[in-house]
């Protein structure tokens, strides 16, 4: 009897300390009809606008306060409640409530309401919001901001030189600030939370000792530590909060047991000045809204949504320096999250989406954001992507993985951009990102998209905008989610670093493969390298290199092998690829669409190498155009060492510049043979390799060729039928001078032959680099073709030799 008798009084002791949540600051019944309140403009002395207590319009019993306004920025005088000034207010109340009726010739529904404490903004609305239907009392509710100063007065009402309203039940409301003292959950008796009744706290001695059993009260600390685990079981705590509870702060240090709160009735939450911590790396699972004022403090542990009609179960905002967010539901249903959350810089939070998932929240800060995607329908945005969460100041790293733990058989797991309602224009990428036309949730950031991840967006042509991408092998960047007809585009680079884009680029598929209706583009900005590696995109959308460079380094041989898409892709009837002037194309892969260089064409990655355009998949030729501007960098590391343009389809010039003006400069070849190379007279290297060699307008024309020494090197363009080939050869002087003379023996080696043109009767011997004869054949009039010599050859036609490189 002792035990119980002693409970009861710690209870009746604790609920003995009240406190005031709510004041009244006025409502009008003690004062008289017709009485008049100070209307204050607060940047003159004197105002001609009224407010008098008179019937309220919808119910004459009542008393309510008539303004008319007459000037701006001019507003009701009130009076503080004893006890409130300036230097204690915000400590005690954080938001103003009161009645509004609008009557019938109020002629401006679209206002600003403002609070101020003396000359200070408590509260100002931002723009012009509607401010609700007329002939009917709106309650309005607003946050206040947190100000301190030596005013005795408070300021309340529209900024409106001719507003007209009635208002009433003006209301302070907050919480404590300062806590009474510390009480733990010990859930001695039940899983009840309330105020006063079931002591299933205990008192927090400051020596550290045990303390003694208590019931809550409004205005106490809350810790919920491990100290159920001797009294509750395995691991787990449930505790009902059978009412709204205030606390000016609550910390969850538990380790070895896991929380789960629950709200007993639809309104319960848990309230207070300060913040919910959790920091003591178990998990709290969240049942009730969490409307403290702080938010929530996030260190280590996890807090788990698990109910989708909930407002607040991470609270107003989330503090995170660690930990996790967790709200996966197995649910048909979205999940709607919004709180703001700031990720310290060199912290890590882990986020953990739900299949169906629209995610508003502004994030901030400068730490790691890892997001484990549950689903093919995790928005950043809310639904149809028709606004998207404001990421603008966070800048730290994202990381993309696939969260299937929950739901295994979604679509795809990634996440679903937003468009925001701005439709892009990739012909004009410059002024539509100015204009905030693209999606810049990225911009200022890096995105890791790992393994078996999807990047995808809501329809419409719409443009994305990262600052830096990275893609694993098996993550897949596509358009809509669906196979219909949007066209999107990602512009990727801005940061100015290098990346690699290993990942698969290409519509979203139908019937198993990409959907080629649809258009999937790819604009490379800043001064950084990407490369390219994947053999399976489709870029149908089209490249556009606007600075940097692009490598495409996809295994050419497995593209032809297998009839593969390659490194690129192609686009149906036009023009894929477009590198301006201050951006360089390159690599070892393919290109399988027609590409057009007003910029820097350099083969390899960054050495020697072999850049293909070719349409593996389709079998059709690629066409390469060049410009005024282009410049070819060509390296000579040794004879089998040395980079090659290699193009199924014509090389075409033309005459028009970046800026639409023509120009008779034609493309320059630079070539930059190095230390390595061991000079060897006769030595040929077949640069260039196309179909053929054409204009816009059918004009001949050739290359401006750098040749690092005259004396050393030519260059000869050799054409046959269907064969174009720009060689580059060491000079043999008697060679050249015998070639030269004998006027009618041509030898050079296009398609993977030797070709001899000469008259007939003559013999021609080929030998092999060691001096093996190869073969011996007498010559025709006209164009011999030498078949099934590949490599280093020697050809003779009767005294007349030259070292040919036939690949």
């Amino acid at each position: 009897m002792k035990r119980k008798t002693y409970l009861l009084l710690a209870c009746a002791a604790i609920l003995g300390q009240a406190r005031a949540d709510n004041i009244t600051v006025c409502d009008f019944e003690k004062n008289e009809i017709g009485q008049a309140f100070n209307m204050k403009d607060i940047y003159n002395t004197t105002t001609t606008s009224t407010a008098v207590v008179e019937a309220d319009p919808a119910n004459e019993g009542n008393k309510v306060l008539h303004v008319k306004n007459t000037s701006w920025n001019t507003f009701i005088e009130f009076e503080l409640p004893d006890g409130v000034d300036g230097g204690n207010m915000a400590d005690m109340y954080q938001s103003i409530s009161f009645d509004i009726y609008r009557p019938a010739s109020d002629q401006n529904d679209w206002m600003q309401m403002a609070v101020l404490l003396g000359n200070d903004q408590l509260y100002w609305d931002e723009g012009y919001p509607h401010q609700g239907d007329k002939e009917t009392w709106v309650k309005k509710t607003y946050e206040l901001k947190y100000v301190k100063n030596d005013a005795v007065r408070l300021y309340v009402g529209y900024n409106n030189n001719t507003a007209e309203y009635y208002i009433d039940n003006i209301v302070l409301s907050g919480v404590s600030k300062e806590a009474k003292d510390t009480l733990r959950w010990t859930g001695a008796t039940s899983d009840v939370w309330d105020v006063g009744t079931t002591p299933n706290f205990a008192t927090v001695p400051a020596d550290g000792s045990e303390g003694e059993p208590a019931c809550f009260a409004n205005g106490y600390a809350v810790i919920f530590d491990d100290t159920p685990a001797a009294t509750a079981g395995a691991g787990t705590a449930r505790v009902v909060v059978s009412e709204t509870v205030e606390a000016p702060s609550i910390l969850f240090s538990n380790k070895a047991v896991d929380y789960t709160l629950t709200a007993q009735h639809p309104d319960d939450a848990i309230t207070g000045f300060g913040k919910m911590s959790v920091e003591g790396g178990g998990t709290v699972t969240m049942d009730v809204n969490n409307n403290m004022n702080g938010g929530t403090y996030l260190h280590s542990g996890m807090i788990r949504m698990v109910n989708a009609g909930l407002q607040n179960p991470f609270g107003t905002k989330v503090e995170a320096d660690g930990g996790a967010l967790h709200f996966s539901l197995n649910t048909s249903d979205y999940v709607s999250v919004n709180a703001p959350i700031d990720i310290a810089e060199g912290s890590t939070l882990d986020v953990y989406t739900s299949r169906y998932t629209y995610w508003m929240s502004q994030i901030s800060g400068k730490g790691t954001l890892n997001i484990y995607a549950g689903g093919e329908r995790s928005y950043l945005g809310n639904a149809k992507g028709a606004q998207i969460p404001d990421w603008s100041q966070f800048s730290g790293t994202v990381n993309l993985y696939p969260y299937k733990e929950v739901y295994g058989s979604a679509g795809f797991y990634g996440l679903v951009l937003g468009h925001g309602g701005k439709t892009f224009n990739p012909e004009e990428v410059e002024e539509s990102i100015e204009a905030g036309k693209v999606n810049a949730t990225f911009e200022n950031k890096t995105l890791i998209m790992h393994d078996n991840t999807t990047l995808a967006c809501e329809s419409g042509t719409r443009g994305f905008r990262i600052g830096e991408l990275r893609m694993a092998p098996t993550a897949r960047l596509c358009g809509y989610y669906k196979a219909s007809n949007p066209k999107s585009y990602y512009l990727v680079g801005c940061l100015g670093t290098d990346s690699e884009l290993a990942g698969q680029i290409a519509p979203a598929d139908k019937n198993g493969k990409p959907y080629e209706s649809q258009q999937v583009g790819l604009i490379k900005e800043g001064a950084g390298t990407y490369t390219l590696t994947n053999n399976n995109n489709l870029i149908n959308g089209g490249i556009r290199v606007l600075d940097g460079r692009l490598l495409v380094n996809n295994n050419t041989a497995e593209a032809e092998a297998y009839h593969l898409t390659g490194g690129t892709g192609y686009a149906t009837g036009t023009t894929q690829t477009f590198v301006f002037s201050k951006a360089t194309i390159g690599g070892n892969g393919s290109i399988a669409g027609n590409t057009d260089v007003y910029g820097t064409i350099e083969p390899g990655s960054d050495g020697t190498g072999t850049l293909t355009l070719k349409n593996f998949a389709k079998d059709e030729p690629v066409a390469l155009y060049l410009r005024p501007t282009t410049t070819i960098n060509m390296e000579i590391a040794s004879a089998d060492d040395y980079d090659r343009i290699v193009a199924s389809g014509d090389i075409i010039y033309y005459n028009i510049c970046e800026d639409f003006t023509e120009s008779d400069d034609k493309p320059t070849v630079k070539l930059d043979v190095k230390d390595s190379y061991q000079y060897n007279e006769g030595d040929e290297f077949v640069l260039i390799e196309a179909k053929g060699k054409g204009s816009l307008y059918g004009d001949p024309w050739n290359f401006n060729i750098a040749l690092p020494d005259n004396d050393k090197w030519t260059v000869e363009e050799r054409e046959a039928e269907g064969a174009y080939r720009l060689v580059l050869t060491a000079k043999s002087p008697s060679a050249v001078k015998t070639a030269t003379d004998s006027g009618k023996t041509r030898i050079y080696s296009a398609n993977g032959n030797i070709y001899v043109d000469t008259e007939a009767g003559k013999r021609i011997k080929v030998y092999s680099a060691s001096g093996q004869l190869l073969s011996e054949t007498v010559s025709a009039n006209g164009l011999n073709t030498i078949s099934g010599v590949s490599g280093m050859a020697i050809v003779d036609v009767d005294g007349v030799t030259m070292k040919i490189n036939n690949k």
